[in-house]
């Protein structure tokens, strides 16, 4: 009976030694997160301590008009574990509106979460000068008033949306910049004589804005300009220009004739232009009897045709004037775009919906090259 006893306790104390033996491995694998441990590979028991949140810098974005701010911390122990909030914005006007000086505002952001701490931006534009158009940084009541105020160079910003008709007043041998937005329209339509004469000498900028001209009436632009020059514009109707001419990402809009008709520029470029058409865009046609030299450059330049006009025309017409067959055309178009058109039979036959010769203009006097190849 003693020996069985002893074989007993020798056997327990045997297991019970290699029970303590399995179980006092080192822990190992597994990963800790924010908010738990780690996971034993081995006996699948927990282990080790929690990584906690680690939040760095918060990081503030306002709004484009200031009456947002979203402060947000992303903690950098899991990318997926982020704070936000969005702040209550509260304005306060530091400087009032007038002809000379710009409305200031002070926007401040406060946040409820102690994370976050309120942001300020102080002093902030959140009106232009009052007034109708601005030169100089002074607003005037009028358009008329404004171009007054103008020296030898100087750049009137169109303030109000609406429609503007251009004074007769003279801006006669000034560079002059109009700037407004495409809800600004310059009304070019009852320019008469007093008008086309009014700038005289002048270089003109349009930018940002919308002329509108009539559909089918000719001759009317901007006469004795040295200059003009139209950027980011929409041009309704059909003008004819009296002067060198640049335009720039223009959309033209004529339905029932053509856009523009060159008539006495020497020099005219398109970039990255879209014509609307109804069949007839461009026409390249100089009204002098003076041997001189047309230049027409359309570079990334689109014609689109709805098929409006029942006529046969190319997007690019060239006409010579009755009264002198001594003026020489260059038509250079890089990289543009014609849908729809048509080849126009009249005259040569150039093969091609780009560009037409109505008048049979011999080689000597019209050079054409499309895409760097001569035609």
């Amino acid at each position: 009976m003693k020996k069985n006893l002893l074989f007993f306790v020798l056997v327990m104390g045997v297991c019970t030694a290699t029970l303590l033996v399995a179980c006092e491995h080192k822990h190992t694998g597994g990963a800790a997160t924010c908010t738990e441990k780690a996971i034993c590979s081995i006996c699948g028991e927990e282990y080790g301590e929690a990584l906690g949140h680690d939040y760095g810098e918060p990081v503030y974005t306002w709004s484009a008009d200031n009456s947002r701010c979203t402060a947000t911390c992303v903690c950098a122990n899991d990318e997926n574990h982020i704070e936000s909030e969005n702040a209550i914005i509260s304005t306060e006007v530091t400087q009032t509106q007038s002809n000379t000086q710009v409305e200031l505002s002070t926007f401040t952001a406060t946040f409820s979460n102690e994370m976050f701490t309120s942001q300020v931006k102080d002093n902030v534009q959140t009106k232009d000068v009052s007034g109708v158009a601005k030169v100089n940084g002074v607003g005037y009541d009028t358009l008329d008033s404004a171009i007054i105020a103008t020296g030898a160079t100087d750049t009137v910003t169109v303030l109000v949306a609406g429609t503007y008709v251009l004074p007769t007043l003279s801006m006669q041998n000034k560079n002059i910049t109009f700037i407004g937005e495409k809800d600004v329209i310059f009304d070019c339509s009852s320019l008469n004589t007093s008008h086309l004469y009014a700038a005289t000498g002048a270089t003109i900028k349009f930018k940002n804005v919308t002329l509108k001209f009539d559909n089918e009436t000719n001759y009317k632009g901007f006469a004795h300009t040295e200059k003009t020059v139209y950027e980011n514009c929409v041009i309704n109707g059909k003008q004819c220009l009296y002067a060198d001419s640049e335009f720039v990402n223009c959309t033209f809009v004529n339905y029932v004739d053509y856009s523009i008709w060159t008539w006495g520029s020497k020099n005219v470029s398109f970039k990255d232009c879209t014509f609307e058409s109804g069949g007839k865009a461009l026409l390249v046609y100089a009204d002098t009897s003076d041997e001189i030299s047309v230049k027409v450059t359309l570079n990334n330049c689109t014609f689109n045709d709805d098929n409006t006009l029942d006529t046969v025309k190319a997007a690019v017409e060239v006409g010579a004037n009755p009264k002198s067959n001594t003026t020489c055309y260059n038509v250079v178009m890089n990289n543009c775009t014609v849908n729809g058109f048509a080849v126009n039979d009249k005259g040569i036959n150039t093969d091609t919906t780009f560009y037409g010769n109505k008048d049979s203009i011999d080689a000597d006097h019209l050079k054409v090259v499309i895409d760097g190849i001569e035609k």
